[in-house]
């Protein structure tokens, strides 16, 4: 009998130890190489992405790639867009997302402000209450003359 408690015990045992393993193998990997892409963000393939997840830089590298900063994008999310997809302007988003960096490389690189349909960055930015970026915007950006229209979609549109 003692052998088939050994046994079970073994059995039982073993699926923790193993678990226990990988888990200080990842950790010892993490300690040794934390810039390691296994470790990092996961990889944006579109500019609504790149911009949701705040990385300018693979934000540059798909305009350099052929995305124009002016074309729409695809993007969703769970407040601003109430869960549905919706097409913006990616100065648009980069100001949704509070995303400063991104927003400057856009305009850096010859995103527009247009005042159409509700999408206009400069008076997201007024809505969202985020002075600062809204004075970037009117500074670098070019806005078109005159105010913002009355109601600026930042939720449900």
């Amino acid at each position: 009998m003692p052998s088939r408690l050994r046994m079970i015990g073994v059995v039982l045992l073993a699926p923790a130890v193993l678990a226990a393993g990988v888990a200080l193998g990842l950790e010892g990997g993490r300690l040794v190489r934390p810039r390691s892409p296994l470790f990092g963000p996961p990889e944006t393939f579109t500019l609504a992405d790149a911009i949701a997840h705040h990385d300018a830089a693979r934000a540059y590298r798909l305009i350099r790639e052929g995305q124009r900063p002016d074309d729409v994008i695809v993007v969703n999310h769970p407040t601003l867009t109430a869960g549905r997809q919706r097409f913006v302007s990616p100065l648009w988003w980069a100001v949704a997302m509070r995303d400063e960096h991104t927003m400057l490389m856009l305009l850096g690189v010859g995103a527009t402000i247009r005042h159409v349909e509700g999408r206009d960055a400069d008076c997201l930015a007024e809505a969202l209450g985020a002075a600062a970026m809204q004075e970037l915007l009117r500074r670098h950006g070019a806005p078109p003359e005159g105010p913002c229209p009355k109601q600026t979609a930042v939720t449900r549109q």
